[in-house]
């Protein structure tokens, strides 16, 4: 009888392994990278779910890409160019991109095995990254300029 309690607590901790139960209370920073070199990002809207079995919610509204933007620095690199992305977690998310252009979602950019194929024009680019885990889901905005 004294080891009956360790069949629910067994069934307990395999649960929260496989449902990848989440104790951060925000979703990871985004590490992208660029020809290795690390580009400044932003965290913009999100909603998350945390605790056993995600009993907590957090939502979070940003400001427009466009704004976000205005505060970060821009990395030059050359049209075509492929960025790397992870995550402070190293989770593996689902991913999409798009330019951000006129105060909306342009043009969709390609997302292959965490590579981003980035604008092939020269020009400033506002990137607006959308990562989507099991538990919930978080934008990222980064900046770049195509020679």
């Amino acid at each position: 009888m004294k080891k009956f309690w360790f069949v629910p607590v067994f069934i307990m901790i395999l649960f929260m392994a496989v449902t990848g139960c989440s104790r951060e209370k925000t979703p990871p920073e985004a590490v992208i990278k660029i020809n290795h070199i690390q580009v400044e990002a932003a965290k913009g809207t999100y909603e998350w779910q945390y605790g056993f079995p995600y009993h907590s919610a957090l939502v979070a509204d940003a400001t427009s890409p466009s704004v976000i933007a205005k505060h970060l620095t821009p990395l030059t690199v050359h049209p075509g160019a492929s960025a790397k992305i992870n995550f402070s977690d190293h989770s593996h998310p689902h991913l999409y991109a798009h330019i951000w252009e006129n105060d909306r979602e342009g043009k969709k950019l390609l997302i292959k095995q965490n590579q981003l194929t980035l604008p092939s024009k020269p020009g400033r680019y506002v990137i607006l990254l959308h990562a989507r885990w099991p538990h919930g889901n978080s934008d990222y905005v980064f900046s770049i300029e195509l020679h």
